[in-house]
């Protein structure tokens, strides 16, 4: 038998825990980048001369992204780069761009990199990048699966349409990557707030054609055993009875398990008054 403890913390001195039992299964059954923001030196008499000027044209939400993201601004205040330097930190800063690009959901830009002087009498260099992100991509269909109790356990059947209803990157809509992490956090705690707590996300895939910007997402939950309450557990009780904690917080041994009763049974101890000392 598989055992699990619930442990609601109520206040300082007071512990309450759950004693839960776990019912038997009826059966068993891409990229993101990281940069340093944009160095820009400050005026005056002691700044420090840039190595070269960045200067990017795209359309907003690119540029914001590539000016803050960008692994080339990294180097803009290396006092000794020189030409060759440069120019390998030009190539990879091309495929930087393009991972970049990649999160917004444009998996076929058309990038132009380029070195040239400003046209001031310094001649200082400069770095062009010109980005023509193409189409952006759209989610064509999704798939979401279950595994675990809950995909055959009838008394999850709601939940599991809640979960379905609430998926957060339907078909039609833009893929990004952010999009793609909030929408698989979402459906996981949907999972795991009730019935099953040790629920995970087993395998997911966004598969990207990059030629007609379409996405194809799949999500595997597996719920694990589902668990309900067990019998409540008091410690730390010096002035009150244990029988006043159990009318306050109302758990039912037996009820299934349901994070959002657990907090609202931590509130009403918190609300009671009756352990403000504590």
């Amino acid at each position: 038998m598989t055992r699990f403890w619930l442990v609601v913390a109520l206040l300082a001195g007071l512990t309450a825990g759950l004693h839960a039992q776990a019912l038997p299964d009826a059966t068993e059954p891409n990229p993101t980048a990281q940069g340093a923001a944009a160095i820009q030196s400050a005026p005056g008499k002691n700044s420090i001369k840039p190595a070269f000027t960045l200067d990017i044209q795209a359309p907003d939400d690119v540029k914001q992204l590539l000016t803050q993201h960008l692994e080339l601004q990294r180097y803009r205040t290396l006092t000794d780069l020189n030409d060759d330097e440069l120019g390998r930190l030009i190539e990879q800063a091309q495929l930087d761009a393009q991972k970049l690009l990649a999160t917004l959901g444009y998996f076929s830009p058309t990038l132009v990199v380029e070195r040239a002087l400003s046209s001031g009498s310094a001649g200082e260099p400069v770095v062009k990048i010109e980005v023509r992100p193409g189409k952006a991509t759209q989610v064509a269909q999704v798939k979401i699966d279950f595994t675990g109790a809950v995909a055959t356990d009838q008394a999850a059947a709601t939940q599991r349409e809640h979960i379905l209803s609430s998926w957060s990157l339907p078909v039609g809509s833009r893929f990004t990557q952010a999009a793609w992490d909030n929408a698989k956090q979402q459906a996981l705690r949907l999972l795991t707030t009730q019935r099953y707590p040790t629920g995970r996300i087993s395998a997911t895939l966004a598969d990207i054609d990059p030629d007609t910007a379409l996405a194809q997402l799949t999500i595997t939950l597996d719920s694990g055993t589902a668990y309900h309450n067990g019998e409540v557990l008091i410690t730390g009780l010096t002035r009150y009875d244990e029988d006043l904690v159990r009318r306050l917080a109302r758990i039912a041994p037996g009820a299934v398990y349901d994070q959002a009763e657990l907090v609202a049974a931590q509130q009403r101890l918190s609300d009671s008054g009756y352990f403000d000392s504590v």
